[in-house]
């Protein structure tokens, strides 16, 4: 008995041991996860700087690798010395986006900044945007934006994608072509040579209009719906039995009529009930008249009985 009762405190320290160790192991394992941490290293070749934005606090210069916490925006553009131009990030392989942007971070960031002589550097080509009514919007390698002039230059080996939208008020569907060419609004194209995209199909926008009848009364109404501006529609108003048609809200009294639609309408057909008429004269004649005749054949019987049949 009394080592039974030795057991029982035993067993119970043992477990808030084991309750403890498994708590340390655990907060443990959460400041190992809050303590990861990647590394961003830039490379650069002669001629540039890097600078970086590191949770919006601003632009510096790279000079040595930088902890980054998972999840942080980061923003990195070259800078290029004087006589210099950046011509290209050896890493990403061949990404020709001056600026590149990271909205969260979820990796090691590894990077080199390539910059040439400009007297050397690869002629850039001229890429001509051309089309009416349309908004051209560049992104790919390029590194995205609308466009607000009509021509690009890039470096030979970019990779950038094009779409074009109507302008407000106007409509598609939107037919690419480059040199003459189809393209596909979105795909990648590689600049090799100087190229011209061209836009067509942006039409004007037709609107589209309300015709809305109500009616007052019994009957129906014909013709009410939504069309394009300038479409002639016709519109009825029918009565019910026992009703005609008296007129249109707008005073137009014909039952029957063309509208040319140029705005949003609303008309009410009334139609009204038909009054009941007697002829009273005529119909009081006829009665008078058949009364007289039956009284004239009763007088004229009752004499030939009483006169022409006497005993």
């Amino acid at each position: 008995m009394k080592k039974n009762k030795m057991i029982i405190p035993a067993l119970a320290l043992i477990g808030a041991l084991v309750l403890l160790s498994t708590v340390g192991a655990v907060q443990q394992s959460d400041n190992s996860s809050a303590d990861v941490t990647y590394v961003m290293t830039i490379s650069t070749t002669a001629g540039g700087t890097v600078e970086y934005n590191l949770n919006d606090a601003g632009f510096v210069t790279y000079t040595a690798p930088v902890p980054i916490t998972p999840g942080s925006s980061l923003v990195v553009k070259p800078v290029a010395a004087s006589g210099f131009v950046f011509y290209k990030w050896g890493a990403p392989t061949n990404l020709f986006s001056p600026t590149l942007t990271w909205n969260s971070v979820s990796g090691p960031v590894s990077l080199n900044a390539q910059f040439v002589d400009e007297t050397t550097a690869p002629a850039k080509k001229i890429i001509t945007l051309t089309g009416n009514n349309v908004t051209w919007t560049v992104g790919g390698d390029s590194g995205g934006g609308v466009q607000f002039e009509n021509t690009f230059a890039f470096f030979p080996g970019t990779v950038i994608t094009l779409t074009a939208t109507p302008f407000i008020g106007f409509t598609g569907p939107i037919t690419i072509k480059v040199d003459g060419a189809p393209y596909t609004a979105g795909t990648n194209f590689t600049v090799v040579n100087d190229a011209t995209f061209n836009a067509t199909g942006a039409t004007p926008s037709v609107p589209k209009y309300t015709v809305t009848l109500n009616k007052v009364g019994n009957g129906t109404v014909e013709g009410a719906g939504t069309f394009d501006a300038g479409t002639s529609v016709t519109i009825k108003a029918i009565a019910g039995e026992g009703y005609e048609f008296k007129g249109w809200s707008d005073g137009n009294t014909n039952a029957t009529r063309t509208l040319e639609v140029i705005a949003n309408v609303t008309l009410t057909a009334t139609f009204e009930e038909v009054p009941v008429t007697t002829d009273d004269g005529g119909s009081s004649f006829i009665i008078y008249a058949v009364v007289g005749v039956v009284v004239l054949l009763a007088i004229g019987v009752i004499m030939w009985l009483f006169w022409f049949r006497k005993p």
